[in-house]
């Protein structure tokens, strides 16, 4: 069974990138030169990811592709937008849904910690709509699997059995063998007999009939 595919078609070889803030990428190799376009989910060991086909390229009877998290729409470039001057003051969640609605993306979920408004104005700059999130939330920002942007603040702790099958003290990157990968993301804590730390980005790879999950500790 693989580990991994892509909308049903079987995945040879995977190096998906979960930042601590921000949007997630995966790059593929496929064992066929299907056609790929628009929305996809990417089944990881039963989990899926809900993502978007960036660019395909063949060489060598495969075919290479990448995908981002969510539609793709967040790399848009979406027109600028005045708000205010207020009263009433403008809000966090309208100008959010305001970038997510004009680059096809589902509206964010804001956490009850990101402040309500932004003041009495706020002017949206043309460009790409990421740039919105990151003027508004800043680092606070990221997608999961769901595709959706999230603002919850990362944290909890590793419950699942793993071990480090080699760590590399210059770069700060552990290789873990574990049976449950989803339950590795960033701002994780774990703790082993060996090896302890906070997850600061974590990547999943598919190489030569093998899944591995790399974290970079904070």
């Amino acid at each position: 069974m693989p580990f991994a595919d892509l909308s049903g078609v079987m995945v040879h070889r995977m190096r998906l990138t979960v930042p601590f803030s921000g949007r997630w990428h995966a790059d593929l190799a496929l064992v066929t030169n299907t056609d790929v376009s628009g929305p996809q989910i990417l089944n990881i060991v039963g989990i899926p990811w809900s993502c978007a086909y960036v660019r395909a390229i063949d060489f060598s009877g495969e075919r290479g592709i990448r995908v981002v998290a969510g539609t793709g729409g967040w790399a848009q470039t979406i027109a600028s937008k005045q708000y205010g001057p207020g009263p009433p003051q403008v809000t966090t969640q309208m100008v959010v849904n305001d970038a997510a609605l004009a680059c096809g993306e589902p509206s964010p979920v804001l956490d009850p910690s990101v402040p309500a408004t932004i003041g009495n104005a706020f002017l949206r700059q043309s460009g790409a709509a990421a740039a919105v999130l990151n003027a508004i939330l800043g680092s606070a920002w990221w997608i999961g699997s769901s595709g959706v942007v999230q603002t919850a603040p990362r944290g909890g702790t590793v419950a699942s059995p793993f071990y480090a099958e080699r760590v590399d003290g210059a770069t700060g990157v552990y290789v873990i063998a574990t049976e449950s990968p989803q339950d590795w993301t960033p701002g994780i804590s774990f703790a082993g007999p060996t090896v302890s730390g906070i997850v600061s980005r974590v990547t999943h790879v598919i190489d030569r009939d093998k899944l591995r999950t790399e974290v970079m500790v904070a």
